[in-house]
C-alpha cells in the first residue's frame, strides 16, 4: 500500500512539474539582433556562456549586463561583464547597467540604454525558469518600441518546488502590477 501511494504521489508530481515547465520555459528563434540583454539572477556562469556564445555566433554587436553590485555573491553587471571578457568578449562589446536589483529595475533601467542607441530588437538572455516572466516584464516595459526574443540558457533539472516558487513572484508582479 506505501508503495503504491508513493507511486501515485511520484506520478502527480512528475505531471505538476512537467505543465510546470512547459508554461514558464520559453525560447524563440534566434535572429539576429542590436544587442544582448543578459539579467542578473544566479547561474552567471550559464548566463555569460551563452551570452558570449551568441555574441560569438553574430547574433547582436553588443552585450548589455543589467543588475546591481548590490546582489549577494558575485551575481551583478559588473562581475557579469568581467566573466564574459574573461571568455572572449571584447571590453567594447560589453555595456553594464548596475543600478537594478529586481527583474522590474533591470527593464526599467535597460530601457533607457536601449532607447539611447536605437535598439529595435534584443535578444533576452536568463534562465529558463525566469525567462516568462522576464518577457511578460520586457513587454510591459518596452512596449511595442522593442521586439524581445526569448533566448535563455540551457538548464539543468530545476526542482518543483523552484518552479511554485517563480509561479509566486510571476502573480506577485502582476497582481501588483508593480511595473506599470
Amino acid at each position: 500500500m506505501t508503495f503504491l501511494v508513493g507511486l501515485v504521489l511520484l506520478v502527480v508530481q512528475c505531471g505538476l512539474k512537467r505543465s510546470a515547465v512547459s508554461s514558464l520555459h520559453m525560447k524563440d528563434p534566434l535572429k539576429p539582433a542590436d544587442i544582448i540583454l543578459v539579467l542578473s539572477g544566479g547561474n552567471e556562469n550559464e548566463r555569460t556562456d551563452h551570452a558570449v556564445a551568441l555574441y560569438k555566433g553574430g547574433y547582436a554587436p553588443r552585450v548589455l549586463f543589467s543588475g546591481s553590485v548590490r546582489m549577494s555573491g558575485g551575481d551583478n553587471a559588473e562581475y557579469l561583464k568581467n566573466l564574459a571578457v574573461k571568455k572572449g568578449l571584447p571590453e567594447s562589446a560589453a555595456l553594464i547597467e548596475d543600478q537594478a536589483t529586481s527583474t522590474c529595475e533591470n527593464l526599467l533601467f535597460s530601457r533607457e540604454i536601449l532607447l539611447k542607441m536605437r535598439a529595435r530588437r534584443v535578444l533576452l538572455v536568463t534562465s529558463p525558469l525566469h525567462q516568462r516572466r522576464a518577457y511578460l516584464v520586457a513587454r510591459k516595459v518596452l512596449g511595442n518600441t522593442i521586439e524581445v526574443v526569448n533566448a535563455p540558457f540551457d538548464s539543468p533539472e530545476t526542482s518543483l518546488k523552484e518552479y511554485l516558487k517563480e509561479y509566486g513572484k510571476l502573480a506577485y508582479y502582476f497582481l501588483t502590477e508593480k511595473c506599470s
